[in-house]
């Protein structure tokens, strides 16, 4: 459950990307709980635009959540307390409605397969992540994430090797 995981998706709902990081780590004093960060970076675009198009006034920007929540064996529950944004690429849309990621964990994929309830529970969302990296124990928990770059969203079924760059096995 520990480490850093990410997802990448397009919403044609709403006409924007989502790059999704949750950085996760185990609360020693309480078996089960969990705290950290979640940073979505979110963009307008097509579903042809994986990457932020040039800023022509559209939506581009990073928000950084604090989270906290629950994991009871591969069930995941990490929900956002808080939301400011870190930086504005382009605009920001003025305001931000909190995610809770809800969902199980497949071991075999190193896959979170989520629902993302947010807009004060009246919107859903399918989120799938991926680990990208584990942590360490002397990982301080309020260490800021280090944001990859963007990387190419996830496939919906694994290579047949079961690995899959930049994320690894």
């Amino acid at each position: 459950v520990a480490g850093v995981w990410m997802s990448h998706q397009y919403s044609e709902r709403r006409g924007t990307w989502d790059q999704f990081t949750l950085t996760i780590h185990r609360d020693p004093a309480a078996p089960g709980r969990l705290n950290g960060t979640i940073h979505n970076h979110v963009w307008e675009g097509g579903p042809a635009d994986e990457r932020p198009p040039p800023c022509e006034g559209q939506l581009d920007v990073v928000v950084r959540m604090s989270a906290q929540g629950q994991a009871d064996g591969l069930k995941l529950r990490f929900d956002a307390l808080d939301w400011a944004v870190e930086s504005t690429i382009c605009r920001t849309s003025g305001g931000y409605d909190l995610d809770h990621f809800s969902g199980t964990i497949d071991p075999a994929l190193q896959e979170f397969q989520s629902i993302n309830t947010y807009a004060e529970g009246t919107q859903t969302e399918a989120t799938v992540f991926r680990r990208i990296r584990c942590l360490d124990e002397n990982d301080p928990p309020d260490a800021p994430a280090v944001l990859p770059d963007l990387t190419p969203p996830p496939p919906f079924q694994p290579p047949p090797s079961g690995c899959s760059p930049p994320w690894g096995c």
